[in-house]
């Protein structure tokens, strides 16, 4: 599964103790995969921490990947990945482990929003004022729909969304590109509709190259 734990990157400054320290949150996840019990291990060999301080971290992970996953899957950190940690996970580690929250390094700051790139195909004057109306907020709606009524064929995508929302015919090819990657690269974890897993694995392949053609980028949740 794709990590979601940049929490712990932007933890790992909390430990001084060694010169190592700073390495050693990241290693823990990526060498995990998010796995609360080897990640608690993973941090008692690398830094000696008693098992109860220990396992704090490995909750810290697991509460990370089942509520925070989608957010968190982009590195550098974002805002929005600290915003979700913070509401749902970090209370409960601050508790845990007696670490206040204040001594946590702050998120990173919100980055500027660009409503679309100059020469995506959905950046002409209609096309964004739909996209900013409902198409942003139909986003998953409409392509587990189109996606899953079309069985990921581009032009039957295509159409689907032109229907459903009044896209130029550019702007919706896009879509049906994004529905054609989706249905090549993550038929199995999308096969149910949108999950973690789904999310996860579209954000891998498919989302870079749908948000070049768009020139929009699809919401996180």
């Amino acid at each position: 599964m794709v990590l979601a734990l940049m929490l712990l990157i932007r933890l790992h400054g909390l430990v001084e103790a060694k010169p190592s320290s700073p390495l050693i949150f990241p290693l823990a996840a990526k060498k995990c995969l998010g796995a609360k019990a080897c990640v608690s291990s993973c941090l008692q060999s690398a830094e000696k921490y008693s098992a109860p301080c220990a396992a704090c971290f490995g909750d810290l992970t697991a509460c990370t990947e089942s509520n925070c996953l989608f957010p968190c899957l982009k590195s550098p950190p974002t805002k929005a990945c600290a915003d979700c940690q913070n509401s749902k996970c970090v209370p409960a580690f601050v508790s845990c482990s007696g670490i206040p929250q204040s001594d946590l390094p702050p998120p990173p700051p919100a980055p500027l929003m660009v409503a679309a790139n100059a020469t995506g195909a959905c950046s002409d004057d209609a096309d964004q004022a739909i996209w900013t109306a409902k198409g942003s907020a139909n986003f998953q709606a409409d392509m587990t729909k189109c996606g899953t009524s079309c069985m990921g064929t581009h032009d039957c995508v295509a159409k689907c969304i032109t229907t459903a929302e009044g896209y130029s015919t550019a702007c919706a090819s896009c879509f049906g590109d994004l529905g054609t990657c989706s249905s090549k690269n993550c038929l199995l974890p999308c096969i149910g509709g949108a999950s973690a897993k789904c999310n996860a694995c579209q954000l891998a392949h498919c989302v870079t190259p749908f948000t070049t053609c768009a020139g929009v980028t699809p919401p996180t949740n």
